[in-house]
C-alpha cells in the first residue's frame, strides 16, 4: 500500500480489497507493505481497505507503524515470505553459472539489481500506464542514465579494489520497469571489464546464485532479501521505506543508502565504501534471516489452524 509512483494506487486498491470482501467473507492482509502514504486521498483509502480485512499483518516494523496510524485493529509484525523461498540445489547453480561463463574463481563476486530512478513528485498515471499510452515502448530517462553512470563508477571502483566480477541480475523484468534496459545501460557505463548480464527468471535459481555471491547491492528489495538469507552480504540503494525497514529487521540498517541522496549527493565514494565495508564484516544476516522466517511461519500456522 503506497503511492509513490502514483496518486491513484491506493484508491484501485481499496476498491480491489473490497471487491474481494463482497465475495469472501475472511480477507487477510497478509504481510503487507504499507508506505509512504502521505496525501489524505490515499491515507482515507488505505483506512477502507484495512475496514475490509479480518486481520491485518505488515512485514517490517516501518509499514507497521503506518498501517496502525490507519486503523483500530492490530497489526502483527509478518517479515516477508521471500525469507521462505527454498533455493536450487547448490551444484545445479554452479553449473548454470559455468555455463554462462561466469567466473567461480574470481576472488570476489558481485551481484547488482538495480531500478530505474523516478525523482519524487506527485504523479497520477502510473509508470504502467504511462507505457501502454506511449505504444509500449520503454525508454530510460535522463535521471536513470545518470543513476546508471554514477553506478558504474561504484562498480568500476570495486573491481579495481577487490578484482570483483560483477554480474548483473535484473528482477522485475516488465516492459514498463524495464531493468533488463538499465542493466545493460550500467555494464555499457562502466569502464572496467568484468560485468555480464545474467538474465534469470526462476526465483529460486535467482536466490541460488545470490548464494554464491560476496555482496549483493540491491536496487530492488527482493533480491536484497534472497541475498540476505542465503548468506551473502547485501547493500541495498532504497527507493522507498520498505528497505530501511527491511534492513533494519536484518539488522544492518547501517547498510542502505536512499536512491535519491545517491544521485543528487553525487555519493560514488560513499556507496563503494559501504559495499567494501559490507565484505569485509562478519555476516549474521542468515541467522537473523531464519529468526524472522519463524514468525512467517508461526502466523501460517495461524491462518492455516483458523480455516482448518
Amino acid at each position: 500500500f503506497q503511492e509513490d509512483d502514483s496518486r491513484v494506487k491506493m484508491p484501485y486498491w481499496a476498491l480491489r480489497v473490497w471487491l474481494v470482501r463482497l465475495l469472501c467473507k475472511h480477507v487477510v492482509g497478509y504481510s503487507l507493505g504499507v508506505g509512504p502514504l502521505e496525501s489524505n486521498g490515499g491515507r482515507l483509502a488505505a483506512r477502507m481497505a484495512f475496514s475490509a480485512m479480518e486481520r491485518i499483518s505488515a512485514r517490517d516494523p516501518l509499514a507497521q507503524h503506518v498501517a496502525e496510524s490507519l486503523t483500530s485493529k492490530p497489526v502483527k509484525l509478518v517479515p516477508d515470505p521471500a525469507l521462505h523461498l527454498v533455493k536450487t540445489d547448490e551444484l545445479a547453480v554452479r553449473n548454470y553459472l559455468k555455463s554462462q561463463c561466469v567466473p567461480l574463481s574470481a576472488p570476489c563476486l558481485i551481484g547488482v539489481a538495480v531500478r530505474r530512478w523516478y525523482p519524487p513528485q506527485r504523479r497520477f498515471i502510473p509508470q504502467k500506464i504511462r507505457t501502454r499510452l506511449s505504444g509500449g515502448k520503454s525508454v530510460l530517462t535522463d535521471e536513470s542514465k545518470r543513476l546508471a553512470a554514477m553506478l558504474a563508477q561504484v562498480l568500476d571502483q570495486l573491481v579495481r579494489r577487490h578484482q570483483a566480477h560483477i554480474l548483473l541480475m535484473p528482477s522485475y523484468c516488465a516492459r514498463h520497469e524495464a531493468d533488463r534496459m538499465m542493466a545493460s545501460e550500467v555494464i555499457a557505463r562502466m569502464e572496467q571489464t568484468g560485468a555480464q548480464l545474467l538474465d534469470v527468471e526462476d526465483p529460486a535459481l535467482y536466490k541460488g546464485i545470490a548464494s554464491e555471491l560476496n555482496l549483493m547491492i540491491g536496487g530492488r528489495m527482493h533480491p536484497a532479501i534472497f541475498a540476505a538469507s542465503s548468506g551473502a552480504q547485501v547493500v541495498g540503494l532504497s527507493y522507498n521505506q520498505k528497505f530501511q525497514g527491511c534492513f533494519q529487521m536484518l539488522g544492518i540498517d547501517d547498510r542502505v543508502m536512499d536512491v535519491v541522496d545517491f544521485v543528487l549527493g553525487a555519493k560514488v565514494a560513499e556507496l563503494t565504501d559501504m559495499a567494501s565495508a559490507a565484505m569485509a564484516e562478519s555476516n549474521d544476516c542468515l541467522q537473523r534471516a531464519v529468526t524472522l522466517g519463524a514468525q512467517t511461519q508461526e502466523f501460517n500456522r495461524l491462518l492455516l489452524s483458523e480455516v482448518g
